[in-house]
């Protein structure tokens, strides 16, 4: 066998366990913890709740949440958790299998696309890197991790911007062309389905300046009209059956969810211009220390007359004007610029691809800086909890910052092999490896009194509830009482938080502090509240006395019966 030979079967056999090595960490990371920890409030909660009552009234069409109008979203992302949940039984754990499976599927779209893309050896170096970095980013992982429609709106985004990418390299007007057109039309329009308007601002905002740049002026009509016919005929089905059975949904979801929430003073989560910046080195550990010197190797790769060059310049647009387009809206949450982490991932993943074995200065200073960063994060905590006095102790038992810890010596050991020369890509997999341990247990090791906090599960399962009890309960634990005993016939005690405008339809949902203290003479011993325990040790100076009384600690949640 001649040497060319060998060197070909090595790469292919190289290629070959770097993409099993790939599986087992989308398996460990994402796969195995599936069933770990508590579902969160208030958006766990509120995403399983809502897919549950549709399969409990058999209506798809109209969201609710505990039985009250919900038009905060459109009703894709509740119809593939409900189907989840239909699938496995209603199983908790099935619930968040949709955000884990589109992280997967973001991935594989990406790798195609740079298959599609590229030729040779580079472009599965490429491939290899790009899967490895998205996969271990901070907030992708931490987002597949927990139920939000992000992820899914995410996956169907990046399935839109492939395809589009794809035609505008295809040959003009050929079949290939009109099929990628129609495919970004089709993901477009689910997108739409999945987080409204947001999906067609987001395109129109790579598209069209991606074809100025290049030059491309004539293109900006000819490729927009297939996508857009092809979006409506996805969205108008629903769109006319929503307008039928609920006529105000439209006006409600553009107004107040669109409109009121990018420009009012009042939106609901506000936040200053500058909060996706200082957040980003942040959501993107671990990979922050070495993003500099990855994107100082970019210099000269934005070259419109190469295809790398298009690539680049297609993933500098899609990353960088939907990030400025999020940070000037009003109301911020750090899910919203999710999709712009694979485009991110590409530009980081290319630069790591072009790292020589003699790599840069500010390269080698950022693995050292990695290491230092985890390996002290790892001391503070051990002697924090070991150490430290019981006010900072942010574990009751030793398993979880032990856990924690390893984890994090782990990532620290992954940096320092990356400074190590001369340099190779198996470093890059030897960091993988590191964050992998940390990620993977990332449900496992939450802080003690975050899950008090967040997790009212915790409390339910130790009480029990007769099946004819009268239930009262304020807005953070409304879903999750709703989820966990089966029932959306709840009372909303004092504050209507979301469900504000649901409660319009139903008026005699809302009770005041009067109205239940009617309730319990009118059904003593059958009325239970529920509510953070700073709530209802305020009602209960107004209430007659509780025959009986749980509690998860003063900044968790208690149980009164009366």
């Amino acid at each position: 066998m001649d040497k060319a030979n060998t060197t070909q079967i090595n790469q292919e056999s190289s290629q070959l366990g770097s993409r099993y090595w790939l599986a087992a960490l989308f398996l460990i990371i994402f796969i195995l913890p599936i069933n770990a920890g508590y579902l969160m409030v208030p958006d766990e909660t509120r995403y399983a709740e809502i897919p549950r009552e549709m399969l409990a009234t058999g209506d798809w069409m109209v969201p609710r949440l505990v039985g009250l109008p919900y038009f905060e979203k459109p009703v894709l992302g509740y119809w593939v958790h409900a189907i989840a949940l239909a699938v496995f039984d209603q199983a908790e754990w099935a619930i968040r299998l949709p955000s884990v499976l589109c992280v997967g599927i973001s991935t594989l779209i990406m790798w195609w696309l740079l298959h599609q893309s590229h030729h040779g050896p580079k472009r599965r170096h490429w491939a290899d890197l790009f899967a490895l970095v998205f996969l271990t980013l901070l907030l992708v992982v931490v987002i597949a991790k927990v139920v939000v429609l992000d992820s899914l709106f995410a996956m169907l985004l990046t399935a839109t911007f492939a395809s589009f990418y794809l035609a505008t390299e295809s040959r003009k007007h050929s079949k290939y062309e009109t099929f990628m057109l129609i495919s970004c039309g089709f993901f477009c329009g689910l997108a739409f389905l999945t987080k409204g308007f947001l999906a067609f601002a987001l395109t129109g905002m790579v598209f069209g300046p991606y074809l100025a740049w290049m030059r491309r002026w004539k293109d900006c009509l000819r490729m927009a009209w297939l996508p857009i016919l092809t979006s409506l005929l996805i969205v108008l089905p629903w769109a006319i059956a929503i307008h039928m059975k609920a006529p105000d949904f439209w006006r409600y979801f553009f107004w107040e969810e669109h409109v009121h929430r990018f420009m009012a003073e009042t939106a609901q989560h506000r936040e200053p211009m500058v909060f996706y910046l200082v957040l980003l080195p942040f959501m993107c550990l671990p990979w922050t220390f070495l993003i500099p010197g990855a994107l100082m190797n970019l210099k000269g790769t934005f070259r419109a007359a190469s295809r790398e060059g298009r690539l680049m310049i297609f993933a500098m647009i899609w990353f960088g004007l939907p990030f400025i387009f999020f940070s000037i809206s009003k109301g911020k949450l750090a899910t919203y610029i999710l999709p712009c982490f694979p485009a991110l991932a590409l530009l980081v993943s290319h630069g790591l691809s072009l790292v020589s074995k003699q790599p840069s200065r500010m390269f080698r200073t950022g693995g050292w800086l990695g290491t230092m960063f985890f390996l002290l994060l790892a001391v503070l905590l051990i002697v924090s909890q070991t150490l430290g006095p019981q006010t900072i102790h942010v574990y009751e038992q030793p398993g979880k910052w032990i856990i924690l810890s390893g984890g994090l010596l782990a990532v620290s050991a992954g940096f320092w092999k990356v400074t190590r020369l001369p340099f190779s890509a198996s470093q890059m997999f030897a960091l993988g490896f590191g964050t992998m341990c940390l990620f993977a247990v990332l449900n496992q090791v939450l802080p003690d009194p975050t899950i008090r906090s967040k997790a009212p599960a915790r409390l339910f399962q130790e009480i029990h509830v007769e099946p004819g009890a009268t239930l009262i309960c304020d807005i953070d634990t409304a879903s999750s009482i709703a989820w966990h005993y089966k029932r959306s016939d709840i009372y909303l005690l004092e504050h209507k938080g979301e469900l504000d405008y649901g409660l319009q339809f139903q008026p005699d949902r809302y009770l005041n502090i009067d109205d239940v203290s009617a309730l319990i003479r009118e059904r003593p011993g059958t009325v239970i509240i529920v509510g953070r325990t700073k709530h209802t040790l305020v009602w209960e100076e107004s209430l007659p006395a509780a025959l009986n009384k749980a509690d998860s600690g003063e900044r968790g949640y208690s149980v009164l019966y009366f």
